[in-house]
């Protein structure tokens, strides 16, 4: 993996679903691919998305926004 990879994070277990061996695993393969097409791929569990929006849609753009996600100069994502 490039060693930009390492300077992001691409999964988010807020709601503790994932093992360590498996975020891990999974933030390697995200990494991976976001950075083969320059747009960050994110994985996120959340205990309820109400949290942040109204709606999955709102919660996404929100929990986006908040982590500061998405990659190159337009933070695509």
């Amino acid at each position: 993996m490039p060693a930009q990879a390492s300077e992001y994070r691409f999964v988010f277990d807020e709601a503790f679903l994932l093992s360590a061996t498996k975020a891990e695993e999974l933030d390697q393969t995200a990494a991976e691919i976001s950075l083969r097409y320059d747009c960050g791929v994110y994985i996120v569990t959340l205990f309820d998305y109400a949290e942040y929006g109204s709606n999955v849609r709102s919660a996404a753009e929100n929990f986006f926004l908040t982590y500061d996600l998405g990659l190159g100069s337009d933070d695509n994502g």
